[in-house]
């Protein structure tokens, strides 16, 4: 076994990399550590450092070279490194139970003793874009100018960039979004109303939904505009994959797709605080 900078070894572990981890490591506060056995990539670990506090985005080994201690040398590889750049005072993660994601990461992460804290009022409903009620969205009888993020102006894009984009682990670049649905309102100056999806390899993501205060209905315009470009480009069979952080947004939610809007994903929260700086090696 050994472990490497996965950018020192890029052909080899490229394919084995989604598309956004591809353009993630080329961002100089993102890492990946790889596992090399057998001449050949079986492992990685995606991570990032960035003011004092290291998160962890994925880790993942092919199914045939599990359970042989290769996560765990990752994990532990992962901290030196991070202690090496920069003073950090322990691992953060965040990961849910979805079939999508690394199988066993529970166990996994319980196993080297992480803190893990189960966020209840954090989950991702599935849904067909042909079960949303479009009479809940239609638009308002005061016409806003919702455009879509290709079609914006170099300007309109540089006020979108100002306003606070993130994610559940890092922040949303260019790359990742889905230009041709997603929308926005920017007046005199203003971001007024944005939604932002992001194309997934079975359907889309709502990564991002904002509307000011004195424009409320300019979010049920570019929610419905958004639909209506998801129809025409990708059809009604189309999942569209939904995070619900609060109770409002859960009764908005089930407004739109009343029984249809199906649980998908429990999300946890893990954390892990360096000894002297490093994690214990015999965990």
């Amino acid at each position: 076994m050994q472990i490497v900078n996965i950018n020192d070894y890029y052909e080899m572990f490229s394919s084995s990399l989604t598309s956004i981890e591809q353009i993630d490591l080329k961002h100089d506060f993102i890492f990946g550590l790889g596992v090399i056995e057998d001449e050949k990539a079986v492992g990685k670990i995606i991570f990032t450092i960035d003011d004092g506090v290291s998160e962890i985005q994925s880790i993942y080994i092919e199914p045939e070279y599990r359970r042989r201690g290769f996560a765990t040398e990752l994990v532990l590889n992962a901290a030196d490194f991070v202690t090496s750049l920069d003073y950090c005072p322990g691992f953060h993660v965040e990961f849910t139970n979805d079939v999508e994601f690394e199988d066993n990461l529970l166990d996994f992460f319980k196993y080297l003793e992480f803190d893990i804290k189960e966020a209840e009022d954090v989950r991702t409903y599935s849904v067909l874009i042909s079960d949303i009620d479009e009479k809940k969205i239609k638009p308002t009888k005061n016409e806003a100018n919702v455009k879509k993020y290709s079609e914006l102006t170099k300007n309109e894009l540089g006020l979108l960039a100002m306003e606070p984009v993130t994610i559940e682990n890092g922040f949303i670049f260019a790359d990742h979004i889905e230009q041709d649905v997603s929308m926005a309102v920017i007046e005199d100056g203003e971001v007024q109303a944005v939604i932002i999806f992001s194309a997934e390899a079975d359907g889309l993501t709502l990564q991002w939904a904002r509307v000011d205060e004195k424009h409320k209905s300019d979010l049920v315009n570019v929610f419905y505009e958004s639909m209506q470009a998801i129809l025409s480009k990708y059809g009604p069979t189309t999942k569209l994959y939904i995070p619900v952080i609060n109770e409002q947004s859960d009764k908005l939610i089930l407004a739109l797709f009343g029984g249809k809007a199906e649980i998908v994903e429990t999300k946890y929260e893990a954390t892990f605080e360096f000894e002297y700086g490093i994690m214990d090696e015999e965990a």
